[in-house]
């Protein structure tokens, strides 16, 4: 019985394995220019040989612009794509699972307005009349020797490289109050100038930007919703730095945010990438040790139970035997409690009336005792 279960296991194993390995997925036709208006009417075809989810898939394009698949991918997929994504020229087309690259075309060209499409064949791409939703006519047709005027460039096999971007930071300089900088790099730049934009923002709304960015063209700060011109020039790998802080309107401001990062070709419209990240807003150190001291002030208040009044303060330690001489400040000035200071009018009065008395006494008692002898 164990032996037939584990016979059975090892079928089901090795079933899946050939399903894996004989399963295909690849982008199989590109439509770049089609008859009349581009606009609306590009589209890109999927094929799959098996069912598979479209979560996490997605088609970029040589700009880095990207569409979400939301259909399910089986035998041939047309994308339809709304507005224009495609470019006649100098365009590519790679299909991803989440991060994982699928598939991808070469550089593609198409100059006429007709109803060729680039279609995978035998291997590689042609631009032969397009089947829309079905299977490419590919009989006898080789790539390699395809020599129509709208030529395939670099007809061979490698990857597209792709434009990155990343950013970090240290963690314990992001301060409110204080100027920080955040390292920004960017993999893959063509021969070309770059404009970026840094912005931190609040409450997950870009529209909530909360920052202000260091501008070295003119040496000043600018508002981070404005993009910094020249950042980078390509080609290559790039890694610089740029200082940043929190706007003077948001001083109050601590804990979660965002950072934002977006590039763009020199001096053009739309960005080609943006990437997020989270980012943590501290206090300033300044604050921390006013506050720090703030709390120990009240606290040592507390401890040593210290009474004040508008003209003196008694600093008594309660832990002191009540017999033990007390000082006190009066007045500004330090004295013993037994040491006067400083006395009212109505003090003297009644001090100067008792010595005046008691001279008075003193005199009668004379007057007597001289009458006394005398008598």
């Amino acid at each position: 019985m164990k032996k037939t279960v584990l016979i059975e296991v090892i079928l089901v194993l090795i079933i899946i394995s050939i399903n894996l390995v004989l399963s295909e997925v690849r982008i199989n036709e590109v439509e770049l220019n089609p008859g009349g208006l581009d606009l609306n009417n590009e589209w890109v075809e999927i094929y799959s040989s098996e069912n598979i989810n479209p979560s996490g898939w997605k088609i970029v394009n040589h700009d880095n612009e990207e569409i979400l698949l939301n259909q399910t991918i089986n035998n041939y997929l047309v994308i339809g794509i709304k507005g224009q994504f495609l470019d006649n020229d100098n365009e590519s087309i790679r299909l991803y699972n989440g991060n994982n690259l699928v598939s991808y075309t070469p550089i593609l060209k198409d100059v006429v307005n007709d109803n060729k499409s680039w279609s995978y064949c035998n291997g590689g791409y042609v631009l032969i009349t397009g089947t829309k939703g079905y299977e490419n006519m590919c009989n006898n047709i080789n790539p390699v020797n395809n020599t129509s005027n709208n030529t395939l460039q670099n007809q061979n096999t490698t990857v597209p490289k792709i434009m990155t971007l990343d950013m970090d930071w240290d963690s314990d300089e992001i301060r409110n109050g204080d100027d920080f900088d955040i390292n920004i790099k960017a993999n893959n730049l063509e021969d070309k100038k770059y404009d970026i934009k840094v912005y931190i923002y609040k409450d997950d709304n870009k529209d909530k930007i909360i920052s202000d960015s260091y501008y070295n063209n003119i040496e000043d700060w600018v508002y981070s919703n404005a993009y910094i011109s020249d950042f980078f020039s390509g080609p290559g790998n790039k890694t610089k730095k740029i200082s940043m802080r929190i706007r003077n309107v948001f001083s109050d401001f601590t804990g979660d945010a965002k950072i934002g990062l977006r590039i763009r070709e020199k001096n053009t419209g739309s960005y080609k990438i943006e990437i997020d990240k989270n980012i943590e807003i501290l206090k300033q150190k300044e604050k921390i040790q006013e506050s720090t001291n703030q709390e120990k002030s009240k606290t040592s208040i507390e401890n040593n139970n210290i009474p004040i009044t508008g003209s003196s303060i008694s600093l008594r330690d309660k832990n002191k035997e009540t017999n033990e001489k007390e000082s006190y400040i009066m007045l500004g000035k330090r004295s013993d409690k037994n040491k006067i200071v400083y006395e009212s009018n109505d003090n003297n009065v009644l001090r100067y009336s008792l010595y005046s008395f008691v001279l008075l006494i003193a005199l009668l008692v004379m007057l007597i005792i001289i009458k006394f002898f005398i008598g």
